[in-house]
């Protein structure tokens, strides 16, 4: 929990739609999480008022991580959303964007986010890239390489 606490912290504070400085925004709740039949909720607002935003985590599975970012402070005309999702990453990453059903607030969707340093991002990319160019299915990953990731993401958080 802590190392999601310090993740979505960083998260939150750089989504700005072309600001040049991030947004920084305090927690204005404790973490609530959902733990549904087919998926799990990790949820949390920050700011207050204008300002409100929410932030949820949802995996339907393990190693699949979908984040969404709901309020004001993302207000967006376009389809896509770009944000550095830091500490995890230094790269812009695009995210979907639509309005809530009540057409007051934009949403952003990021699927596939991945607690990794870029470092280790950039070597699963390419092992992708290899893999839909060979048109070769990639090999089942050993169970002492998911340790490792683990412990590698582990490291990272802290």
């Amino acid at each position: 929990m802590r190392r999601r606490n310090l993740i979505a912290g960083s998260i939150v504070a750089p989504l700005l739609l072309g600001a040049s400085e991030p947004l920084r925004l305090q927690p204005s709740s404790p973490w609530v999480v959902d733990y549904a039949d087919q998926s799990c909720r990790l949820i949390r607002t920050f700011g207050e008022g204008k300002q409100l935003t929410k932030l949820l985590f949802q995996s339907e599975g393990p190693g699949s991580i979908e984040m969404i970012v709901i309020g004001e402070p993302m207000r967006s005309s376009g389809p896509v959303m770009r944000a550095k999702l830091m500490p995890v990453d230094n790269k812009l990453k695009p995210g979907a964007t639509a309005m809530t059903a009540d057409r007051r607030q934009t949403a952003a969707l990021w699927s596939d986010v991945d607690f990794l340093p870029s470092e280790a991002m950039e070597r699963d990319e390419q092992a992708a890239r290899y893999y839909a160019a060979t048109g070769i299915r990639p090999p089942a990953e050993p169970l002492p390489m998911q340790a490792a990731k683990k412990a590698e993401r582990q490291r990272f958080a802290n």
